[in-house]
């Protein structure tokens, strides 16, 4: 009689490994999904609260007198508000009443009302 001395993995070791494979993937890929979901609504709320912050920095600045005395809080504007962010951060001003940026492929919109008022930021056009 020969013996075989050849080692390997069998049929069944396999097919079992396969599936193991499989299941990891089928529960991973769905979260890693809703991760990138909940990734793009922080964004959002991260970007809603800098241009929030930039607004009442604006509205200080005015109350206290530091951009001249003849400017007055019903004054501030879009572009004031954009005027005190340091970096954009891909935040841009469209229009008259309203800021955008792009995140993953998917322009955000921000409604800003006068003086310091700036909605949550949605997807939809305003």
């Amino acid at each position: 009689m020969k013996r075989r001395s050849e080692g390997g993995f069998t049929l069944i070791e396999l097919v079992m490994v396969i599936v193991i494979i499989g299941i990891l993937a089928a529960i991973a890929v769905p979260r890693y999904i809703d991760l990138a979901t909940n990734a793009e609504t922080a964004t959002a709320k991260a970007y809603t609260g800098t241009l929030r912050s930039a607004a009442a920095i604006t509205y200080a600045n005015v109350a206290v007198g530091n951009l001249g005395t003849t400017v007055t809080t019903g004054a501030i504007n879009i572009a004031s508000v954009i005027g005190n962010l340091q970096e954009t951060g891909g935040l841009a001003v469209s229009g008259a009443n309203h800021f955008t940026a792009t995140i993953n492929n998917k322009t955000y919109y921000w409604l800003y009302s006068a003086p310091m008022t700036i909605a949550e930021g949605t997807t939809v056009s305003p």
